[in-house]
């Protein structure tokens, strides 16, 4: 049972216990209780439509007087989320936008570490490791980074929870049922999972097949990074930047739209 939120907000019920009322007796003026049906197997919208109007019409002209009473069928679904639904997509496109940022950053920060660790790679290469190890070394780096973070904002969720429902604006419907739970948990997991795949696979390519002799030769003392490693980290960082403003911009525009729709 859930309380129609034109009738208020429902507390947690302490008991249960059936209601015995009169039908036959009741005013039809008693509007204190929200109706919820379910069509029947083979029944099609339009058909359930249709029925309703009809009985709409028969019941307005019996307790009413008139003709023009309708009844008319709304799912469930958009009478509890009504007309948020192009906020909510918006919203989850900024925090998409903003999460992309977090990806490029991560990519380019692992692009520079992985250029700068060139020389340390290739020795490990003339060494003899493989490149299998190497990918997975970069891998886990990754991977480990960014499960951390994972973990970090999953549990910086749940202790700003509260204080975040609280700040739901007048008119959002079911803000009280927003719950970090096991969907988000498992969508934290897979997004975490992507994000460090996604930026540790380039460095982890690139270093898998170094270039042993230019590499070896160009380097500078104590593992120092060669010139050419500090030219492509200094055009990671540029695009590092261009890709921010990109997505901050972006993400900008979907919160003003969301300003908008809110208003």
């Amino acid at each position: 049972f859930r309380m129609h939120q034109s009738l208020g907000t429902a507390n947690a019920p302490e008991l249960w216990i059936p209601m015995n009322i009169g039908l036959d007796t009741m005013s039809a003026d008693a509007h204190m209780f929200a109706t919820l049906g379910r069509m029947r197997d083979g029944v099609s919208l339009e058909q359930g439509t249709a029925q309703l109007e009809s009985i709409g019409q028969r019941y307005g002209v019996e307790v009413y007087g008139r003709d023009n009473f309708r009844l008319y069928p709304v799912p469930v679904h958009n009478d509890l989320v009504k007309d948020v639904r192009p906020a909510l997509l918006m919203l989850m496109g900024g925090v998409g936008l903003l999460l992309l940022i977090v990806a490029a950053n991560m990519a380019t920060l692992f692009l520079g570490r992985a250029t700068a660790r060139e020389r340390d790679v290739a020795v490990r290469t003339a060494l003899g490791a493989g490149r299998s190890s190497i990918v997975t070394l970069m891998l886990a780096e990754a991977l480990l980074i960014a499960t951390m973070g994972g973990l970090l904002g999953l549990a910086l969720s749940a202790w700003t929870l509260d204080t975040f429902v609280s700040l739901i604006p007048i008119g959002i419907p079911r803000g009280e049922d927003i719950a970090v739970g096991a969907p988000v948990a498992v969508f934290t997991v897979v997004i975490t999972l992507l994000v460090g795949v996604a930026a540790g696979v380039l460095p982890a390519l690139r270093l898998s097949r170094p270039e042993l002799s230019q590499v070896l030769k160009s380097g500078g003392t104590r593992g120092g990074a060669s010139q050419r490693a500090r030219t492509a980290q200094r055009l990671l960082v540029v695009g590092q930047v261009t890709i921010s403003v990109v997505l901050l911009a972006g993400a900008g525009l979907l919160g003003r739209s969301l300003l908008a729709l809110f208003s």
